[in-house]
């Protein structure tokens, strides 16, 4: 009995060796940005200018006014505890502002200016898009500043506990749920004298299952692009088609 014990719990770790997704957290994701990575489906293109309907826009980089907590809230120790792991919480209300993810991430400001840089661009309504470190006059300026990106986890295992992972992996069934909050203040503002012409606090939600070999953590598989951000985009695009008026003649330089 004992041995069959043995096989099958070695059995379960090399079928979830097997089927377990790696983390996609590699150098590149820090060169290009966990949130600019996680855009999959999508590849990025320029428009040619004669599609263009305004002139210059300048994209800065995100200020983060969100707080960086001392200390994790969670009860891991709990997924050791069989039926009593079901309770089991991680929550990361400073996501991406660690140490630790410093190291292994593209601060989350400048990843978002830039993904907001690279979907104007592909939006066609601009003659010319300027990123964060780029330089020169605009007749428009965007701004923002993230006030949320909160991560909370539910790792429950089903039920089971640390043990029984491996085997609810291999078999493919979610160890448990997550959720992100995003809230995001938007401006736009006048490349003439810099008056603020529209502002908003978007809000989005993204939440799925923590799967062994399939996507969606974002921890582990990437920032939920479609659900959390692109929902930005489409607020600000919405605000220039509709509710802007013709950019001015005399535009603002920016450094």
């Amino acid at each position: 009995m004992k041995s069959f014990v043995s096989f099958s719990l070695r059995l379960g770790l090399l079928v979830c060796a097997l089927g377990t997704g790696c983390s996609t957290v590699t150098s590149q994701t820090y060169t290009r940005g966990a949130i600019q990575s996680a855009k999959l489906y999508r590849p990025f293109y320029t428009p040619p200018p004669a599609h263009a309907t305004f002139g210059t826009i300048k994209v800065c980089p995100f200020s983060e006014s969100r707080a960086k907590f001392s200390r994790e809230r969670h009860n891991l120790w709990l997924v050791y505890i069989p039926i009593a792991c079901i309770g089991t919480f991680w929550d990361r209300p400073d996501w991406m502002l660690w140490g630790s993810d410093k190291g292994a991430y593209k601060p989350a400001g400048l990843d978002m200016a830039e993904a907001v840089r690279n979907e104007l661009s592909e939006s066609g309504l601009f003659k010319k898009v300027l990123g964060p470190e780029d330089e020169g006059q605009a007749d428009w300026i965007v701004e923002a500043d993230i006030q949320g990106l909160n991560l909370r986890t539910r790792p429950h295992l089903l039920g089971g506990s640390l043990f029984v992972a491996p085997v609810i992996g291999g078999l493919g069934l979610p160890l448990g749920m997550w959720s992100l909050d995003q809230r995001v203040n938007v401006r736009l503002l006048s490349g003439a004298g810099g008056a603020s012409l529209w502002e908003k606090a978007i809000l989005t939600r993204a939440k799925g299952p923590i799967a062994a070999y399939y996507g969606g953590y974002p921890i582990q598989f990437g920032y939920p692009y479609e659900k959390a951000f692109l929902p930005v985009v489409t607020e600000l695009l919405a605000c220039l088609r509709t509710k802007c008026p013709e950019p001015q003649t005399a535009s603002r330089s920016t450094p």
